[in-house]
This record gives C-alpha cells, sequence and structure tokens, in this order.
C-alpha cells in the first residue's frame, strides 16, 4: 500500500454507523490538529501504522485521511471496519498501541465531527435511484454514501486503503535461470529504536536490505525526532545519505554544520569523522546506504554534546 498520506486514527475520534445493503460498518470520523514541527514525523508513524494494521487485520476495510493544502497540519481523518468487534480488536493490536504512545505528543488537539444519523435497512428502490453519491432519507435515518464521506471530511482528494492492498504487502521471490528475484515489501520488517550507545534522542530504525554476497552495501531508512542525532562516526568505505523527510543537521569534523533537505544527497568519504541528525525544532529522516569491510560497516565514536551540535 502507498501510504505516504494515509493515516489511522485512535480511541478518540468520532463513531457512527455506514449502512450499507448487507451490513453496518464500523465509521469513525475526526480532525486532527499535529505539532508543526513534528509533522513529518507524525506521517512517517503513521505509514507504519497503517501498513500494520491492513496487513495483519481482516477487519480494517479503509483508512485514509487528507492533509489541507494550506495548513497541512490539520488532518482529517477517516476509518472503517467490518464492524463494532473489528474496531474494538484493532485497539488491542501491538501496533496501535505502538502509534498511540508514539503520536499522543504530536496531536495538539481532536475536533470530533458531526455525526450524521443513519439506519442499517435496505433502501428501498426509489432511494437506490435517487441522486447519485448524494445521502437519502431512509425512514428517518440518513444513507450515508461516498460523497458524504468525502463532505465531512473537506471534500478534498484521498488515499485509500482496502483489504485487496493488504494482499500486496507479502515479500516475493520469484525464481529464473539466472537466480531469484526479491521483493521486500515496504512495512514487512519491523523497526528497531535507535541504539543510546550509538545515537542521542529518539529514534527509529527501519531496515531495507542487509548485505547480500557477493555485494557488500546494505541500506536502512532512520528517523531523527526533533534534536535526536548521532554520535560521531566514520564508515570503512563511505557512507551516502539520502534526505526523504523533514529538515535536518550533517556536519563533518573540523567543518560548520550544514542543513540538508529532501531531495539531498550527502556522500562521507571513508573515514570522515562526522554526525547527522535532525534539527532542534524539525524532524528528519534518511536513507542510509554504506559498504560493509571485515565484517563491519562503521566505527562508532563520542556522542555529539550539546555544545557541539548548537553550536
Amino acid at each position: 500500500m502507498n501510504a505516504t498520506r494515509s493515516s489511522i486514527v485512535g480511541a478518540t475520534v468520532l463513531t457512527f454507523c455506514f449502512c450499507s445493503q448487507a451490513q453496518a460498518q464500523y465509521v469513525r470520523l475526526a480532525e486532527l490538529e499535529i505539532d508543526p514541527a513534528q509533522l513529518e514525523a507524525f506521517k512517517a508513524t503513521v505509514t507504519e501504522g497503517v501498513q500494520a494494521a491492513v496487513r495483519v487485520e481482516p477487519g480494517v476495510l479503509v483508512l485514509y485521511a487528507v492533509y489541507e493544502k494550506d495548513n497541512p497540519n490539520r488532518v482529517r481523518v477517516f476509518e472503517m471496519y467490518s464492524d463494532a468487534a473489528a474496531y474494538a480488536a484493532h485497539l488491542e493490536t501491538p501496533h496501535f498501541k505502538k502509534f498511540r504512545a508514539t503520536t499522543d505528543k504530536m496531536v495538539l488537539s481532536r475536533k470530533l465531527l458531526p455525526s450524521p444519523s443513519c439506519s442499517a435497512r435496505r433502501p428501498s428502490p426509489q432511494a437506490r435511484h435517487g441522486n447519485a453519491g448524494e445521502a437519502t432519507d431512509i425512514r428517518g435515518g440518513t444513507m450515508i454514501t461516498r460523497r458524504r464521506i468525502l463532505a465531512a471530511t473537506g471534500s478534498m482528494a484521498a488515499l485509500m486503503t482496502t483489504r485487496a492492498a493488504a494482499a500486496r504487502e507479502s515479500n516475493v521471490t520469484t525464481q529464473g535461470r539466472n537466480g531469484a528475484m526479491q521483493i521486500t515489501r515496504a512495512g514487512s520488517q519491523p523497526s528497531n529504536k535507535g541504539s543510546a550507545d550509538y545515537f542521542t534522542g529518539t529514534v527509529r530504525v527501519d531496515p531495507l536490505f542487509p548485505v547480500r554476497e557477493p555485494g557488500r552495501v546494505s541500506a536502512g531508512s532512520v528517523t531523527f525526532q526533533p534534536g535526536a542525532r548521532t554520535a560521531w562516526h566514520t564508515h570503512p568505505l563511505g557512507q551516502t545519505l539520502i534526505i526523504t523527510a523533514g529538515m535536518g543537521w550533517v556536519q563533518r569534523e573540523d567543518a560548520p554544520i550544514e542543513e540538508v533537505r529532501p531531495g539531498d544527497v550527502v556522500w562521507f568519504p571513508p573515514g570522515l569523522k562526522h554526525w547527522h541528525g535532525a534539527t532542534p525544532t524539525t524532524a528528519m529522516t534518511h536513507i542510509a546506504i554504506q559498504e560493509t569491510l571485515n565484517g563491519k560497516n562503521v566505527d562508532w565514536l563520542e556522542k555529539v554534546s550539546d555544545e557541539q551540535y548548537r553550536t
């Protein structure tokens, strides 16, 4: 699933019934205000949460969020579950609990959206042939349609996740005469917390690929919360960073700090002492690519002090 702008929201959002001819699904709507300094970290966290939910929860039908163009830290969220029991089960999953614990301090406010009334009765032929996409009165209730929901969330374009997308989450290996092609799906590898021995602050490391012989290259995606950074370190065969989100700082020894943004590519030659991380106010994510020599791809040194970081 492409979940770059998709979201999953917790227990504080609104509940109402979604009417269909078959059964009543469980739908929740909310508007969130995100701390602008943590917006990129919020997006990265919800991407991880969505991928986990659609991969392992059969009761999750749709998850998406809309980020306003002129005010991107205001997020309209829509969730649909097969029934209330599926939602209750979702709240107990490890990935939801991790999501909620990670994002609680990122969310400045949660606004519940107005709840339309809803009837789960089968619509009459006249109701079924009403204006396409509009809400139709059914014996005093309201049949909620896709257009109705999009209007409630601001009538903006949204990315949707369905169970059909979950089928594409499994890793794929295809064997040919000259070897196998392997596809590792996003979200199929567990995230790791950056070790306090090598990082300052909150850091998440998402493995991308390990060394595969006869090659010696490996890569990972690393997300630094504001103020977080690596310790000083070197790489025996150098390192390439590709900045993918937020804004960060990089520094080589005996040189000033340089600011980096999404799309920037940084190369550290072999043996060059350096560090990299987020700015004090903005999170940063980069892809780190390095090669292994004699079983080692990094030599960790002393921590970057607060004085060095802010100089």
